[in-house]
């Protein structure tokens, strides 16, 4: 005995009524999904201009701008010791870069992961080599450092930094 299958008019009906809008809904999605990877591409390149700006600030030695756009209850942890406040920040940094003329700053790997539209994580390992005013080196070395910056009125803003440096044995 063999089967025969039939379709209903009124499913072939609603079938043709909802297709329709199901490859709409889907389409729609793709867009979005297209257009929320590219502001995240533009997002993570804002994140990328602010973090480069400190580094700048931080070739030429210019403690002030490293830590511009840091707000007064930022925190660092480098190498273990945590500071509580840009102002300890910045306090330290001084004391560090006293006889710092210049320094080059090299960055071998980078990345930006976004936690959400205003919250952002960068990872990075870099190099430096400092310099005094007579262009003799000074301190030099590699380092991990990593960055939580949050994005308020419209400027990325460094909230927190963590930097370590390989031990020395």
């Amino acid at each position: 005995m063999k089967l025969r299958r039939t379709v209903n008019p009124i499913l072939l009906i609603i079938w043709a009524l909802i297709a329709p809008s199901t490859v709409l809904a889907e389409n729609t999605q793709s867009e979005l999904k297209l257009e929320n990877a590219s502001l995240s591409e533009e997002t993570k390149k804002e994140v990328l201009a602010s973090v480069h700006q400190m580094w700048d600030d931080a070739r030429s030695a210019n403690v002030g701008g490293m830590f511009e756009t840091a707000p007064d209850d930022h925190t660092y942890v480098m190498a273990g010791f945590p500071l509580w406040s840009k102002a300890q920040a910045l306090e330290l940094y001084e004391a560090a870069f006293e006889k710092v003329s210049v320094q080059t700053i090299d960055t071998d790997k980078e990345q930006v992961t976004l936690l959400s539209d205003s919250v952002a994580l960068y990872v990075a390992d870099m190099s430096y080599t400092q310099y005094d005013a007579n262009g003799q080196p000074l301190e030099s070395g590699p380092y991990a450092i990593t960055l939580v910056l949050k994005k308020k009125n419209g400027v990325w803003q460094n909230i927190h930094t963590h930097q370590s440096f390989p031990s020395e044995h």
